[in-house]
């Protein structure tokens, strides 16, 4: 629930995130008194109207609802809000790396809205620091709505499902201060290859031996048309 205050009218609206038949629809209300708790944070509302937002939307991530929880609950509160957001829809499973290490972020604040899983955390800090046009100036902030399947950098941070997240995202969260000053710890990895090194960043988890082969046999594409979010529990004896 997203409450937003109108002080010239004293009317607060109320949006509500419904979902049904695997998409969502964003219910409004008014009420004449709303718990301020509720109420979008005004100091919170100035920084993002000060930053430059960029939501990147994994459309085939998990369940599939990210496009869904994009256009019909983000678009209507950015509206509401007056927010200007540059949003990049995934068309391939690199489309979004195209667009991290080519756009010309500009200088200043920029918050990148992620509507997806690991998977776009950990192509973001292996992609972004590739971008030719960043300079010391270049400030970024990782704001996370979990579309993904396991999800395990936001449940780690208590974004335990889309509408927390957007929540979290607009300040009217309680727990939002905690969230926006979060720093994300980074290892970096170098792997060698025979007289070459390459270096990998990760955020959320390093993995090897059964664990990654056991994600690596999990997003066979079959695995995927056939059990969707649902792979990573089904039986050792029905894979593929």
């Amino acid at each position: 629930m997203i409450a937003i205050h109108n002080q010239q009218n004293g009317n607060t609206k109320v949006y509500s995130a419904v979902l049904s038949d695997n998409s969502f629809t964003l219910r409004l209300t008014e009420a004449s008194e709303v718990n301020s708790s509720l109420t979008a944070l005004t100091e919170h509302s100035k920084r993002l109207k000060s930053a430059h937002i960029f939501a990147i939307v994994s459309s085939q991530s998990g369940a599939g609802l990210a496009e869904s929880a994009y256009d019909n609950l983000l678009v209507p509160l950015f509206q509401e809000l007056e927010l200007e957001v540059v949003v990049h829809k995934t068309t391939s499973k690199t489309s979004h790396q195209e667009f991290l290490s080519t756009t010309c972020f500009p200088e200043g604040e920029n918050v990148i809205l992620i509507l997806g899983g690991d998977t776009l955390v950990y192509d973001l800090i292996n992609t972004l620091p590739g971008n030719p046009h960043l300079t010391a100036e270049h400030r970024f902030a990782i704001s996370l709505v979990p579309c993904g399947t396991g999800n395990a950098l936001s449940v780690s941070l208590g974004i335990t499902s889309i509408p927390i997240g957007i929540s979290l995202f607009l300040g009217v969260s309680k727990s939002s201060s905690r969230h926006l000053s979060y720093t994300l710890p980074v290892n970096k990895i170098i792997i060698r290859e025979g007289d070459r090194e390459r270096s990998l960043w990760s955020a959320v988890v390093c993995s090897w031996g059964l664990h990654a082969s056991l994600v690596a046999d999990s997003d066979d594409p079959e695995m995927r048309r056939e059990y969707g979010a649902k792979r990573f529990g089904v039986p050792l004896s029905h894979s593929y």
